[in-house]
């Protein structure tokens, strides 16, 4: 999993450390919470926590894919010129002009 995140983040132990921190976090809470929802409100509300959870993690993934979407086409396109108050440069060769 290291891996897959070193690739498109810089190295920092830290960033490491608190991403897996909070899903260890999660993962000891969340039964808890659920515990808690099934005794003071009973099973048929146990089941809305995770159905929250599956639609947080469908808004984050189509949030990944929009801002790969946006970060492809700003390397498709040609990169900006050095000075914008130069005009182009054009080779006046008469090539296709009607006199």
């Amino acid at each position: 999993m290291a891996e897959k995140i070193g690739r498109r983040f810089d190295y920092e132990p830290g960033f490491f450390n608190g991403i897996f921190s909070l899903a260890i976090a999660g993962g000891m809470l969340i039964p808890a919470l659920l515990g808690f929802v099934a005794y003071y409100l009973g099973m048929e509300y146990v089941l809305v926590i995770p159905a929250f959870g599956s639609l947080a993690v469908l808004a984050l993934m189509l949030l990944i894919v929009l801002a790969a979407k946006l970060l492809s086409s700003d390397e498709d396109a040609p990169p900006p010129a050095e000075d914008a108050a130069e005009a182009p440069k054009v080779m006046a060769t008469g090539v296709g002009k009607n006199s």
